[in-house]
């Protein structure tokens, strides 16, 4: 940012929107339903549609888009001109609409879940026995730990341990 002059601070200037973004957002509010009055007495623009109320446009797009023959006047308002999309540019935006890509979604875990509570029974027997055979293994495991945990351990070597330190005491 410039200063203004050598003795006032700078000025500060908001973000803008550009005139194309302003026409693409306009063209799609009037493609929804919303008129455009644009005042004859003013220099004032407003989008309307009944039930949601008037929504403010910028005056210098609404006469761009005049200019351009994006819209047409339809009637009169107390407010000013009444003007709606034009035909052309409506079936143009509707066909635009209609030509966008179909994006395919990868599946997720919950199809994949659904797949397998339907699966046939046979499936759901043959699962159900592996299962069991991976739990009967473990169980398997966990006594030979056991038993040589109890092997390793000799009740003698405990109670000479603990007389040893009786000793020391």
């Amino acid at each position: 940012m410039e200063p203004v002059s050598e003795f006032q601070p700078e000025r500060r200037v908001g973000p803008t929107v550009s005139k194309e973004k302003w026409v693409s957002h306009a063209k799609n509010k009037l493609a929804r339903g919303y008129v455009l009055i644009v005042g004859t007495n003013r220099r004032n623009a407003n989008f309307y549609l009944r039930g949601k109320g008037y929504e403010m446009c910028p005056y210098d797009i609404a006469c761009l888009m005049i200019k351009q023959g994006i819209i047409i006047p339809t009637g009169t308002h107390h407010l000013g001109t009444v003007y709606e999309l034009a035909p052309e540019v409506k079936a143009e935006l509707q066909h635009g609409q209609r030509q966008r890509p179909h994006v395919v979604d990868e599946p997720d875990e919950t199809d994949e879940l659904g797949a397998i509570l339907e699966a046939p029974e046979e499936v759901v027997a043959a699962v159900d026995e592996e299962v069991e055979e991976a739990l009967e293994e473990d169980e398997e495991e966990v006594e030979d730990l056991g038993d040589e945990l109890e092997e390793d351990l000799d009740e003698e070597d405990f109670e000479d341990d603990f007389e040893d330190e009786e000793e020391k005491d």
